[in-house]
C-alpha cells in the first residue's frame, strides 16, 4: 500500500509495530555503517565512537542503533533545543555546546529535519567523537581544564548545510581561529562530511518509508513504539511500588553523589538534592548526559528487550538542583562555563554504578572509561579502555569489556602503530582484579604503550581510589593504576587524572579496574 492512506485507525498490532521497529532500527544502523565506512579518523572509523538516532516531529527519540548509550539518551535535549532554531526543513545544523544538549566538546552533533512535502516529518541526529577538537592539550582532554574554553573549540549551533549556502568553510574557520584551535582540522572536516553522508542517507530511507506507507502510518508507528515502551516501564515499576532508596557515593576526589529514589504509583521519582556543587575541574555532567544515564538505568529495570527511546522516561520524574550533575551554561563566554569532559565519560559511569548497585541489579563495575590520550602539535589520539563488569545473581562479571555508558570497539594495535608513533607492547587481562565471591567480578585490562616520539599524555580515570563494591557479600574489585617507565628504568606512579610529557622510548602501563563480586 502506498500514498497517504493510513491502514490503522488506532494503535498498531504487535506484529505491525515490530516490523516498523525493525525498519526504523535498520535505518539508523545503516546510517552508522555509512559513517564508519566514510570517516577518516581512527576514533570514528575503527573505534566506532559515534551514535545515530531517529526522532519524531516533536523531537522524541524513537529509534537508535545500539551504539553509545551515553550519546543516545542525551540526544533528545539537543534535538529539542535545535528545533527552536531550525527554520528550513532542508538544513543540517551542527553543535557541540552543552547549553544546546551537547555532552562534551569532542562529540560533534549534526541534527537535521526530515522534509516531506515542505513539512517536517521527523528529525535525524548523528553524534561522533572527534579525537581532536583543540584545547590546551593534544587530544582535547585536558585533565587540568577549569573552564569550557580550555577543552577546545565550542560550536554554538548554526546551519552547516542550508539551501542558501554550504558553511563547511565557516566550520573550518571556526576550528582554526579558536584561542586553542584544533590540531587536525582537515580530519575534522573529513569526519564531519561523513556525518553529513549519514544524515542524507537517513533522510532518503525515511522518505522511502513514508512514500510506501504514508506519513500518517509512519508517524503512528513512531508514537506507538514510544507508548509501548512507556507501558512496559509502568508495568515493571509496579513491583517496586512504595519502595524508597536513599544512597550516596563519592568520586575519587571526594565529590558527592546523593540520590533518593521513590517508586510510587508506577512512577519513579529521583531526587539529587545534596549532591556536590559545580565541580572546579572537568567532572561536571551536562543535564543531557545525566538524563542519558537515567534512561539507560530505567531500561535495565524492564523485564523485556526494548530499543532505547523516550518512552523510557515518561514515568520518571527528576529533581536535579544546580550541581555538578546539572551545571548552568547560561553565560555566552566559554571561559566562564564549567569544564565537562570528565562528566561525560567518568561521572556518568560512577552514577550508573550507584544506581544499579543500590537497586541490586548488579555489583559495581569498573565505573570508568579509562581515557587515554596522547599527541603533540601534529596529532591527537584518544581511546577508552575496557575493564571488569560487576557480577550478578545470575553469574560472574565479564572481563576486559566496555561497560554501561560506553560501547566502543578496541583500537586494533596494528592500526594504532601504523598511524601513530607508538608500539603496543602488551594487551592482556589483569588477572586477580575482579572481586571475589560466589560469582567473581569481571577482570580489568593491562595495556602497555611504548612511545617513539615525544608526546604529551593525558589520563582520566575513576576508581583509582574508590573500588567497585561487591553485592550480597561479594568482594571489591581492584582499583586501577597507571605507571610510567622512564628510559633509565625508573618508575613513576601516576594519578588517575594527570597530564605528563614523555620522551621516546618511555612506556605507559595502564591497569584498569575490576568489577565487584556477588555473594560470599
Amino acid at each position: 500500500m502506498s500514498g497517504e492512506t493510513s491502514f490503522w485507525k488506532k494503535r498498531l498490532k504487535p506484529d505491525q509495530l515490530e516490523l516498523f521497529n525493525c525498519r526504523f532500527s535498520s535505518v539508523v544502523e545503516e546510517m552508522g555503517e555509512i559513517l564508519r565506512k566514510t570517516a577518516l579518523s581512527v576514533n570514528i572509523k575503527h573505534r566506532q565512537d559515534f551514535s545515530c538516532a531517529l526522532f519524531t516531529r516533536n523531537g522524541q527519540l524513537v529509534a537508535s542503533a545500539p551504539h553509545i548509550p551515553v550519546h543516545l539518551g542525551a540526544l533528545t535535549p539537543c534535538v529539542k533545543a535545535l528545533q527552536k532554531l531550525i527554520d528550513n526543513p532542508n538544513d543540517i545544523w551542527v553543535t557541540n555546546h552543552p547549553r544546546w544538549g551537547g555532552s562534551h566538546l569532542p562529540d560533534i552533533t549534526l541534527v537535521a529535519p526530515i522534509e516531506w512535502k515542505s513539512k517536517v516529518a521527523g528529525y535525524l541526529a548523528v553524534r561522533a567523537h572527534h579525537a581532536e577538537i583543540g584545547g590546551i592539550t593534544p587530544g582535547s582532554m585536558p585533565t587540568n581544564a577549569s573552564n569550557l574554553e580550555e577543552e577546545g573549540v565550542v560550536i554554538t549551533p548554526f546551519p552547516l548545510i542550508s539551501e542558501k549556502r554550504n558553511n563547511l568553510e565557516k566550520f573550518y574557520t571556526l576550528l582554526t581561529s579558536h584561542r586553542f584551535p584544533s590540531r587536525k582540522p582537515e580530519e575534522n572536516l573529513a569526519d564531519i562530511q561523513a556525518q553529513i553522508a549519514a544524515i542524507n542517507l537517513g533522510k532518503k530511507r525515511i522518505r522511502e518509508l513514508i512514500g510506501k506507507f504514508g506519513i500518517r502510518s509512519v508517524s503512528q508507528a513512531q508514537e506507538d513504539i514510544i507508548t509501548t515502551t512507556a507501558e512496559a516501564v509502568e508495568k515493571s515499576l509496579e513491583k517496586w511500588n512504595k519502595t524508597e532508596i536513599k544512597t550516596v557515593d563519592y568520586m575519587d576526589d571526594g565529590t558527592k553523589i546523593k540520590i533518593r529514589m521513590l517508586f510510587k504509583n508506577s512512577t519513579l521519582y529521583i531526587d539529587f538534592s545534596g549532591t556536590s556543587r559545580v565541580h572546579k575541574g572537568n567532572l561536571n555532567t551536562p543535564f543531557a548526559v545525566t538524563r542519558s544515564v537515567i534512561a539507560y538505568f530505567v531500561r535495565l529495570l524492564i523485564d523485556k528487550k526494548i530499543v532505547l527511546n523516550d518512552g523510557l522516561l515518561r514515568k520518571v520524574k527528576l529533581a536535579i538542583p544546580e550541581c555538578f550533575l546539572n551545571p548552568s551554561f547560561k553565560s555566552d563566554s566559554p571561559s566562564s562555563l564549567p569544564a565537562v569532559f570528565g562528566g561525560n565519560v567518568e561521572t556518568s559511569q560512577r552514577l550508573i554504578d550507584l544506581l544499579v548497585y543500590s537497586t541490586g541489579i548488579s555489583a559495581e563495575s569498573q565505573g570508568t572509561m579509562n581515557n587515554v590520550v596522547f599527541g603533540n602539535q601534529s596529532f591527537g589520539y584518544y581511546e577508552t579502555l575496557g575493564g571488569g563488569s560487576g557480577a550478578t545473581s545470575l553469574g560472574k562479571g565479564t572481563s576486559a569489556i566496555h561497560v554501561h555508558m560506553t560501547n566502543t570497539a578496541i583500537s586494533d594495535p596494528e592500526l594504532v602503530e601504523h598511524y601513530y608513533p607508538v608500539i603496543i607492547e602488551k594487551i592482556a587481562i589483569r588477572k586477580g582484579s575482579g572481586g571475589k565471591g560466589k560469582f567473581q567480578g569481571g577482570e580489568g585490562i593491562i595495556k602497555i604503550y611504548k612511545f617513539k616520539e615525544k608526546v604529551t599524555i593525558s589520563i582520566l580515570g575513576e576508581r583509582r581510589k574508590v573500588a567497585a563494591k561487591g553485592l550480597e557479600g561479594g568482594g571489591k574489585g581492584k582499583v586501577g593504576q597507571e605507571t610510567l617507565v622512564r628510559v633509565d628504568g625508573s618508575i613513576v606512579k601516576l594519578e588517575g587524572r594527570c597530564t605528563i610529557d614523555v620522551s621516546p622510548g618511555e612506556k605507559l602501563i595502564v591497569e584498569t579496574p575490576g568489577g565487584g563480586g556477588y555473594g560470599n
